[in-house]
Order: C-alpha cells, then structure tokens, then sequence
C-alpha cells in the first residue's frame, strides 16, 4: 500500500501572525536589571554600606549578590531604602574590598 502526499506550498505552515506570547508563570521574579553604575546601599546587620551594582556583581562565582542583583530575583529595599541582608556587618567592608 503506498501513501502519497499532496503537495503543499512552502509557506503553508507559516502563521499569519506572530505567536502569542504567554505570561510568564512567575511575573513576580522579573525586575527591570540595574545599571552597573546604579549605587545601592545595604543594610548589613544594623551596618549601612553603599556600593555599585558592578562591584557586587563582580565577586566571585557562585556569588550571591550577583545573583541578588541579575533582575531574575525579586530584592525589596526596607522603608530606608536599603536592601538588607541578614548577617553580621561587622567585617562585610571585607567582602566589598
């Protein structure tokens, strides 16, 4: 038994118009990315620490602060308008240098 095919046109398959774009499943996660040149401030335990974007998204992988400021995470600032961080800030100018 043989089965033949019709013969299509090349574009046959091709949609009239642009896919739907669906919503993304966690809208919440998404931010508009930080310029690297953005200055921040941290709150670091009760220790206030005002850097750039770039200097925490240049420490060494797998860092958290990139990861913090790379837009695929939701980072809410506390009503002064730093970002906490929940550690000890005793030596976290350390880790900035």
């Amino acid at each position: 038994m043989s089965t033949t095919s019709a013969s299509l046109p090349k574009d046959a398959f091709l949609p009239s118009q642009p896919p739907l774009s669906l919503p993304s499943p966690h809208p919440q996660r998404v931010q508009a990315v930080l310029s690297d040149s953005e200055q921040v401030t941290l709150n670091v335990g009760g220790y206030r620490f005002t850097t750039t974007v770039h200097t925490l998204r240049n420490a060494p992988a797998p860092s958290l602060f990139a990861a913090m400021f790379s837009g695929r995470h939701t980072v809410t600032k506390d009503a002064s308008g730093c970002y906490f961080i929940d550690r000890d800030g005793r030596h976290f100018h350390d880790i900035l240098n």
